[in-house]
């Protein structure tokens, strides 16, 4: 039986199984320092590739190093998954994936359930990361930036389904509203980094986008939702807390002297609008960091589309019209909104619509060519409507989901997370 020895970097051509066949990463992640410290922490040596019989061994993780605040210098497992993933995203965009082109049998059930899988275990070092991260560990960030390497892959790899995926309820069960709050935390890193992998960002301007999108609410988890979101969310003492929460963050990360200065900045600034009318200063223009732009629009989107007080959502599509307004009225940055539409189009992902023969379908990729006729699902299979001779009547509401529809009328009205 042949072995070897798999160094932490590794991007893997084949899925790595237990013993028992259960799938721990999938082909094309990379093998990082927490995953591999999680399987030492399991008992676990020897990994299967694939469904062979040839096993290989686990490396132990190499230390981790930090460094001080507003700096770039990573620790060597950090450096080794940029380089990994620099040449991922160059490739990317020196031969831009033309989504139309994409067969539609790469969109399988099974692709799906695998990226699913992928966010699911995203969401779980988040969740650990972030308590450990509250009592102070510093060593926890280097998980959180392995943890969005990993997330760039996907979503560089295929934008919508990694999208889609993150659209999917594992455990709708569980809705209390820190583990709303981490799902909302993940979707936005996805989303931020689809939309900053549109606008050519660098590989560090992703790393650092990606985990501030992961850590932006931290000052949120010590808050009590009652307050936040209940009947006495109007009074002073808790619309100074919602506004304040992105400094307060800031100010916890900043202790840590491991956290580089575009990520504090970047927290920091998630809630400033260009006009001045965001929070906790009331930034205009250049005055915002640019990542947290980027950071800023799609926080909104999904803060009016799965609300963290669990009140019903905004119907996708209406979300998408909603925010360009805003953005024409000079609150979102032009220039983000359209990397932003170019990723989720008219209709985004994970929508469901009424179709013109009276089907009900579910968004699952979109057109550059043709925005309003994405590729769709229905219960009969796939459809491209490039194609087909029904097309898209209306967005409406998932009968799963609490959804509704955004009359114009509302739409001056300030939605997102706001303090006032």
């Amino acid at each position: 039986m042949a072995s070897g020895v798999l160094p932490i970097g590794s991007v893997l051509d084949e899925p790595l199984f237990d013993a028992d066949g259960v799938l721990l990463l999938d082909s094309g992640m990379v093998l990082t320092t927490s995953f591999v410290a999680s399987l030492h922490r399991r008992g676990i040596r020897w990994i299967r590739l694939g469904m062979t019989s040839e096993l290989s061994r686990v490396q132990k993780p190499f230390a981790r190093t930090t460094s001080d605040t507003g700096s770039d210098t990573f620790g060597s497992n950090i450096q080794n998954l940029l380089e990994v993933v620099s040449k991922r995203l160059g490739q990317e965009f020196a031969n831009r994936v033309d989504r139309d082109a994409i067969p539609l049998n790469d969109f399988s059930p099974g692709a799906v359930e695998r990226i699913s899988d992928h966010l699911h275990q995203s969401l779980g070092v988040l969740e650990n990361s972030l308590r450990n991260i509250r009592r102070g560990d510093t060593e926890e960030l280097t998980s959180l930036q392995e943890s969005t390497l990993n997330n760039m892959m996907l979503v560089s790899t295929d934008a919508d389904l990694a999208l889609f995926a993150s659209t999917v309820e594992r455990n709708p069960q569980h809705s209390d509203f820190h583990t709303r709050l981490n799902r909302h935390c993940l979707n936005t890193a996805i989303l931020a980094l689809a939309t900053g992998i549109e606008a050519e960002l660098s590989i560090i301007e992703l790393l650092h986008l990606g985990t501030a999108a992961l850590l932006c609410d931290l000052a949120l988890y010590e808050s009590r939702p009652d307050l936040i979101f209940g009947q006495v969310a109007h009074n002073v003492e808790t619309k100074e807390q919602i506004r304040l929460h992105p400094q307060v963050a800031f100010e916890r990360l900043a202790k840590l002297k491991s956290v580089p200065g575009p990520v504090l900045l970047a927290i920091r600034h998630h809630h400033e609008m260009l006009d001045g009318s965001g929070f906790p200063f009331g930034l205009t223009g250049e005055r915002i960091s640019s990542i947290a732009k980027i950071l800023c629009l799609t926080h909104a989107f999904l803060e009016i589309t799965e609300p963290l007080d669990g009140s019903p959502g905004i119907l996708p599509a209406d979300a998408a019209a909603y925010l360009v307004h805003h953005a024409i009225q000079g609150r979102f940055c032009i220039k983000v909104t359209q990397s932003f539409l170019r990723v989720m189009s008219v209709y985004p992902i994970g929508s469901m619509v009424s179709l013109s023969d009276n089907r009900q379908a579910t968004v699952v990729r979109t057109s550059r060519t043709h925005p309003m006729r994405p590729i769709v699902r229905t219960d009969e299979g796939l459809i491209d409507l490039r194609k087909a001779d029904c097309s898209i009547v209306s967005p409406i509401p998932a009968p799963h989901l609490r959804q509704e529809r955004l009359p114009t009328s509302r739409f001056a009205e300030p939605l997102w997370l706001r303090a006032d």
